[in-house]
């Protein structure tokens, strides 16, 4: 998974800035509606997912990504959810959709990194960020009449998070990108 994923270094820088300029876009739009919040979410939940399907199509192994296509099918199903929702959408709803995403999400993103634990160091950001991401689900689900303007705090928070996270494991994908696609030679009887 790792030599896949350092090829894909670009699209978690990717990631990680959207994610960030989200989550600041987010915070600082005052009175955010929760209309507007399911279809910031929506789109983003959409483009991530299909970013993170993207890299997991194109693995040989699909076993060895099966977590990535865990995440991809998530985020893409709660996207829709959200799509087809959205006019419904009031804070109660959002709070339990945004949620029960994050909750999956940080399953998600744990496992991958646990799964990339094996292959390299330095992959803390992915379940730093899933670690985020769970705790923020579970505030929500058991705090769901919160307001439109906390749900938008959470979210900022989350968006900042691991979009921050994401570009520290682009840039250290990145830097190992070049040893992973380096063949190795071995010297026979060593």
């Amino acid at each position: 998974m790792l030599a896949l994923l350092a090829g894909h270094w670009r699209l978690f820088l990717i990631r990680g800035f959207i994610a960030t300029i989200l989550g600041i876009f987010v915070w600082f739009w005052a009175g955010v509606s929760p209309f507007v919040l399911a279809v910031f979410f929506g789109v983003y939940s959409a483009v991530d997912g299909i970013m993170v399907m993207n890299v997991a199509a194109q693995s040989n192994d699909i076993h060895r990504v099966r977590s990535l296509m865990w995440e991809a099918a998530a985020r893409i199903g709660v996207a829709i959810l959200a799509f087809l929702m959205c006019r419904e959408m009031n804070a109660a709803s959002d709070a339990l959709l945004i949620g029960t995403w994050a909750v999956l999400n940080g399953i998600a993103e744990i496992s991958t990194g646990v799964a990339l634990r094996r292959e390299m160091s330095g992959e803390w950001p992915l379940p730093a960020a899933g670690a985020v991401s769970l705790g923020i689900g579970v505030l929500l689900l058991v705090r769901v009449h919160t307001g439109a303007a906390a749900i938008a705090w959470l979210m900022g928070i989350y968006f900042i998070v691991a979009g921050c996270a994401f570009m520290v494991l682009g840039a250290h994908l990145r830097r190992l990108a070049p040893e992973i696609a380096r063949p190795t030679i071995r010297t026979p009887g060593r």
